[in-house]
């Protein structure tokens, strides 16, 4: 759940929403308004600032010389924090390296590239990395009771990632 631009929210719709406790909701309230990050109208509250979160895409690169292996391991190893993994080799490496070892690198989603002097290849483009979204989202269902211990309940209000967890937590009946 979070502020939308333009749409108005009632402080009970967020209290449902949020699953926290009225003086939370009060405290969040009065410190967004303090910091003119909201406004209250006729009961209602709205964005101060119209803002659009950025679409930021992460990618990992593994550059090594010649050793394939380590830097299978290492690129795999990254998928877990990144949207797109790459190996980066020397161009004739890389060119060895993808007739070699095409089938493995597009079976685990990694890219290739070849670099040299004068020149950057992509020999092999990534599939965009599942594990960093499956992170997120067994984040953002957890337990109901460790949402209400959270201490910055303004940041529900400020993140999109992150502002969803409640109304993900109290639609899977999560307690």
């Amino acid at each position: 759940m979070r502020l939308k631009n333009k749409r108005p929210i009632s402080k009970e719709t967020l209290s449902i929403g949020l699953g926290l406790s009225n003086s939370t909701i009060e405290k969040a309230i009065f410190e967004l308004i303090k910091g003119n990050l909201i406004k209250k109208e006729n009961n209602l509250y709205y964005r101060n600032i119209n803002f659009v979160f950025p679409n930021v895409v992460i990618s990992g690169y593994e550059a090594k010389l010649t050793d394939y292996n380590k830097a299978l391991y290492q690129a795999l190893m990254n998928k877990e924090f990144v949207d797109y993994s790459y190996m980066v080799f020397p161009l004739a490496v890389a060119n060895n390296i993808l007739k070699k070892h095409k089938d493995i690198i597009e079976s685990n989603d990694l890219g290739l590239i070849g670099v040299s002097d004068s020149t950057i290849v992509t020999l092999i483009k990534p599939n965009k990395s599942l594990a960093l979204l499956n992170y997120l989202i067994y984040f953002l269902i957890a337990p109901h009771d460790y949402l209400k211990n959270l201490s910055i309940p303004v940041f529900f209000f400020a993140n999109p990632v992150f502002s969803v967890i409640p109304c993900i937590a109290s639609s899977t009946n999560t307690p």
